[in-house]
């Protein structure tokens, strides 16, 4: 039984180190991503010159704060789905029933 638990804990936190890297990995590649885009942006609105290039420059940076909120909330979710399967299949572990095989032995009886 306490090899069973020792193992649950094991998996728990293999399942969290594994989130943990995702998580972190995720963060790092969107935080490059966005400071590359609004590098360029920002070159973009140095060079607008009139009204109709400051309307569209703005656009734009409204386009770039929706992309960037809608991926960083699938990345969520998509860490959300894997912890919750990873999770569950580690309840469904620790809720089976344990067999343990033992030999049998053979027990004599006494004469009276």
């Amino acid at each position: 039984m306490q090899n069973k638990l020792v193992n649950l804990a094991n998996e728990a936190i293999a399942i969290n180190t594994g989130l943990y890297t995702k998580s972190v990995a995720n963060s790092v590649e969107a935080g490059q991503k966005f400071v590359q885009q609004v590098s360029e942006h920002t070159i973009d609105t140095l060079n607008v010159k009139d009204f109709d290039g400051l309307v569209s420059n703005q656009k734009g940076w409204a386009a770039l704060a929706a992309e960037q909120t809608q991926e960083v909330a699938q990345s969520m979710i998509n860490l959300g789905n894997e912890a919750y399967d990873a999770y569950a299949l580690l309840w469904k572990k620790a809720f089976a029933p344990v067999v343990e095989l033992t030999e049998a032995k053979v027990v004599k009886a006494k004469a009276a």
